[in-house]
């Protein structure tokens, strides 16, 4: 993997070659959609995008590829904007020789729909490619209507890779199964420069109208999309900017890639994801990251995730003030295996936006999260439990100073809302 980009709702994976490995729809991290989105170029024989040399970096809220090879420059910036559930590629291939450069220009999709795969169906309409699964509709599409199409399945005649590596599309325009496939073709007559735009739209239990109409209204007005986005993540930045230590303005940079990612793990719906990796697979939540994360954001003034957050972690919170071992962003249970220093994280991490916010009516809302979780945790000392790493079974250095944190925590939480504390 390279890089992500996400808007807190859908989440894709850019892999080392500018391939979309993965989309992650509609929660950040589950459902899992493999998707193989990859070009190519046919001359005179095809060139995949690993056939070109391949540079990548994030740059403020899209993640950047350059691809060079063949006598062409094809920068593409992938991200996704915060207003609607798309990703966006934005294209533009520029002549680097002295002659017209005249080829096909081919987008692959091998999409597949939910976890477990199920069968979908993918079909070819009006210039946009459609495909249905599950409870799910996505629709790959352009702001130039396309040459040719093809629809087909990876590994029969039909395939749409097979034609791309052939160079003529059969225009099928219609395939079912799980491991169906697709493609779109441009000609390009390129003397300096040419630009194309690829959008991919996720939808969730909608009609087809309803997607159709909604990709043409964001094509009509992708220019107010864009700077509407530009403006959101230029405000998160500055914010960054000057939350900056002045010792460590060297790595401004660094920085802010690493905060512009951990927004990105951050779910509408509260949940912050450990990583959006598969293998091994960590696209669950928390609390002892979650919390780390937070607390993170919030150094930099970045309030929102962890104020999501902590309405999760209150409404997933066990009876008897504890929390399970991490749970899926809709917040089902996943491992339910006991870690007592994960309780102690989340008060701490409630603790830090006190100091830093001193907000008393957020603090009075989750008191009896606290309370719950400060009880757990006195009658909880010296006991037990699964190390951080969930390996061992036994009593840690790690877990106690976390039990230390959390109580510590829940006492002054206390003190700030006037409660009746028991400190013995």
């Amino acid at each position: 993997m390279s890089g992500i980009i996400g808007n807190n709702g859908l989440l894709a994976k850019i892999g080392d070659y500018g391939e979309i490995e993965c989309l992650f729809y509609p929660n950040v991290g589950y459902e899992a959609h493999f998707c193989d989105g990859l070009f190519a170029i046919y001359d005179d024989k095809v060139r995949w995008c690993w056939d070109f040399k391949v540079s990548q970096k994030l740059e403020n809220f899209y993640l950047k590829t350059i691809f060079k090879g063949r006598g062409l420059e094809i920068v593409v910036k992938d991200y996704i904007p915060i207003s609607h559930d798309i990703l966006i590629r934005d294209i533009q291939f520029r002549n680097l020789s002295n002659d017209k450069k005249i080829f096909k220009f081919f987008v692959y999709e091998n999409l597949r729909v939910g976890e477990p795969p199920v069968e979908n169906v993918v079909k070819y309409i009006d210039g946009n490619i459609v495909k249905r699964g599950k409870d799910y509709l996505f629709v790959i599409s352009s702001n130039k209507k396309p040459k040719s199409y093809q629809c087909g399945h990876r590994y029969d005649k039909d395939s749409a890779y097979t034609d791309i590596e052939n160079g003529i599309l059969k225009e099928n325009d219609e395939s079912r199964g799980i491991l169906t496939d697709s493609s779109l073709c441009w000609d390009i007559d390129l003397v300096n420069k040419y630009s194309l735009k690829i959008f991919i739209l996720t939808h969730y239990k909608s009609n087809l109208d309803i997607a159709l109409e909604q990709i043409n209204v964001i094509k009509n007005q992708i220019s107010s999309v864009k700077d509407l986005t530009m403006r959101y993540y230029s405000r998160v930045l500055e914010d960054v900017i000057n939350n900056i230590d002045k010792n460590y303005l060297k790595y401004k940079d660094l920085i802010i890639k690493s905060i512009i990612n951990l927004i990105f793990l951050s779910d509408r719906n509260g949940g912050i994801i450990a990583s959006p990796s598969l293998h091994p697979d960590y696209r669950y939540v928390w609390g002892r990251d979650g919390a780390y994360i937070a607390i993170a954001l919030m150094l930099y003034n970045i309030k929102f995730p962890a104020e999501r957050f902590f309405k999760f972690m209150e409404k997933v919170q066990n009876p008897n003030g504890s929390w399970l071992q991490n749970y899926f962003v809709n917040g089902s249970p996943r491992l339910t295996g006991e870690q007592i220093d994960q309780a102690g994280s989340v008060i701490w991490a409630l603790n830090v936006y006190n100091k830093l916010y001193s907000n008393l009516d957020f603090l009075e809302r989750y008191w009896n999260m606290v309370e719950k979780a400060g009880n757990y945790l006195a009658n909880s000392i010296f006991k037990p439990c699964f190390d951080l790493w969930e390996e061992k079974f036994a009593i840690f250095a790690y877990t106690t100073g976390a039990i230390y944190a959390g109580l510590k925590s829940a006492i002054e939480i206390g003190k700030e809302l006037n409660k009746e504390i028991n400190e013995e």
